[in-house]
């Protein structure tokens, strides 16, 4: 598998932790312009997750099925996490784009943050684990961003099916080859300041 490939997430998060994880994917097919979000959920063990693993979940997607990871995580007490997430609207991430972010989340969510070209926008991932309490919370921060009379930097109606959902999602692969590329790892977050401004796979379209 790419070494860009979001699994990297993955290797992050155990990394950074002693304890045992079990992590939860999702299976699903695109319906743009609706509140349906039908998936098959399944879990995975830290200590059984490798790339061929996941390569071997992709090869056997069905016809426009696409492969996410879901942001909820269980810890070896029981206890639930979540990985933050977000999903951006926007096709460049510039100057003030990236202040806006960098002020307005946790500096322990945006220190821990990987940013991946999703084709269309980018998404980002942290590796810093919180509990379902300051999850809701960090949805909060993410609708924050976009301040009165500024373009759109989030994608507001992903927040509202996470919400729905309970659980944030991002997805993996391009199977059904309507989002251009599978998404491509970027930098951390932190270190892309002086890389401004990002301009994902299809901005200049």
């Amino acid at each position: 598998m790419n070494e860009k490939h979001p699994y990297r997430v993955i290797a992050s998060i155990l990394g950074n932790r002693t304890d045992e994880l079990s992590f939860e994917f999702s299976r699903y097919i695109y319906k743009p312009k609706t509140t349906e979000d039908v998936r098959r959920e399944f879990t995975a063990h830290g200590a059984t997750l490798d790339p061929e693993l996941v390569r071997s979940w992709i090869d056997t997607l069905e016809r426009d099925e696409e492969l996410a990871i879901n942001s909820r995580v269980s810890l070896s007490n029981g206890e639930k996490r979540h990985i933050p997430m977000i999903d951006f609207v926007c096709k460049t991430i510039d100057v003030q784009i990236y202040q806006r972010v960098n002020e307005t989340l946790p500096k322990s969510i945006t220190d821990s943050m990987l940013i991946f070209d999703s084709g269309t926008s980018f998404h980002a991932y942290s590796y810093e684990l919180i509990d379902e309490s300051a999850w809701f919370d960090f949805l909060g921060y993410l609708l924050l961003i976009d301040g009165h009379g500024l373009p759109r930097t989030i994608d507001t109606r992903w927040i509202g099916h996470r919400l729905i959902g309970r659980y944030a999602s991002l997805r993996w692969t391009n199977n059904s080859g309507r989002h251009f590329i599978e998404p491509v790892y970027v930098g951390e977050f932190p270190s892309l300041r002086n890389a401004l401004p990002l301009v994902c796979a299809t901005g200049g379209a």
